[in-house]
């Protein structure tokens, strides 16, 4: 009996399924051609940076390190995991000296290979706002000890680990009035 109505069941499906071709058929008989579409942006090929191309990573680099030791694989050795093709890293010195830009060209996880080739490289003169006081040199140091005092003539650092700019600029004025014997 099961067989039989599974059987009428799907006569009904195949009967409403031409039933509807043809009212198609007929609704569309006194339409006009629909015209060429023109072509749009689909959705998978629209997104942000961060899922169309990978990501814009940030990469501080240590001040002494040259830009063109970058663009060798091996110095990405470390943090291989993290990266794949497409990556954009935005690369900081320390010292504010240079920025560059990066792109990942190739990143195979389990060697620890990496290719990335330059995309742009800037040298950043020091701010002509900065004025050097006389025998001192106030210069970002890193994430670690920040600004620090350096004296010019042997080029000691007399005090790091400052947080603001301004604080070592402070600090440089009164070395320089107790060398001079200013005092203070």
């Amino acid at each position: 009996m099961s067989l039989l109505r599974e059987a009428q069941k799907r006569e009904e499906q195949e009967k409403r399924r031409a039933d509807f071709a043809t009212d198609l058929a007929k609704m569309a008989e006194g339409q006009p051609a629909p015209a060429p579409q023109k072509w749009r942006v689909p959705p998978e090929r629209f997104g942000s940076v961060g899922t169309m191309v990978g990501d814009i990573k940030v990469a501080k680099i240590p001040t002494g390190v040259r830009f063109a030791d970058l663009l060798e694989g091996d110095a990405w050795r470390l943090i291989c995991r993290h990266l794949e093709p497409g990556l954009f890293v935005i690369c900081w010195a320390d010292d504010q000296s240079w920025v560059g830009l990066v792109a990942v060209i190739f990143a195979a996880h389990t060697r620890g290979l990496v290719e990335v080739r330059q995309l742009a490289y800037l040298d950043l003169a020091p701010s002509k706002a900065r004025e050097e006081i006389s025998g001192f040199q106030v210069r970002f140091a890193g994430l670690q000890n920040q600004w620090e005092v350096v004296r010019l003539t042997d080029g000691r650092v007399m005090k790091s680990g400052i947080k603001r700019e301004d604080d070592a600029r402070r600090e440089a004025g009164l070395l320089e009035g107790t060398l001079i014997g200013k005092g203070t």
